[in-house]
């Protein structure tokens, strides 16, 4: 081969090279703009999702609780009911069972007073 070619040669690989570096650094940036876009819109259409469901959820009509003060009220009255039986009862011999049972029964109904006062709604009581 002689000079001319090989400084042709060198001189096209060089622009080749110039030329190839161009074209991926180009498709590089088109593909992570692709993905930046991709991301953005993915996140829009997340972002509006959840504003849609924010306001939907806001809009339902709030539940209010099923129990009222009055159910509280009748708990604690029963309470008092099982309490007065059962010293009632502990005047009477051979009612041991009666009276264990209407000790754990007050204990349950003042536990469930308990638990529901805080969820109860203030109103008229019976």
């Amino acid at each position: 081969m002689q000079t001319q070619h090989l400084i042709i040669i060198a001189f096209c690989s060089a622009i080749g090279f110039l030329l190839m570096a161009y074209f991926i650094r180009k498709a590089i940036r088109r593909a992570f703009a692709r993905g930046v876009t991709s991301q953005a819109t993915y996140y829009r259409k997340r972002i509006a999702a959840l504003t849609n469901d924010i306001i939907r959820l806001s809009q339902l009509p709030k539940t209010e609780s099923i129990l009222t003060w009055a159910d509280y009220q009748t708990l604690l009255q029963a309470h008092a009911t099982l309490t007065l039986a059962q010293m009632t009862w502990q005047a009477m011999p051979g009612t041991e069972s009666t009276q264990l049972k209407a000790e754990q029964q007050a204990k349950k109904v003042i536990e469930l007073a308990n638990r529901i006062s805080d969820t109860v709604q203030s109103g008229a009581a019976v």
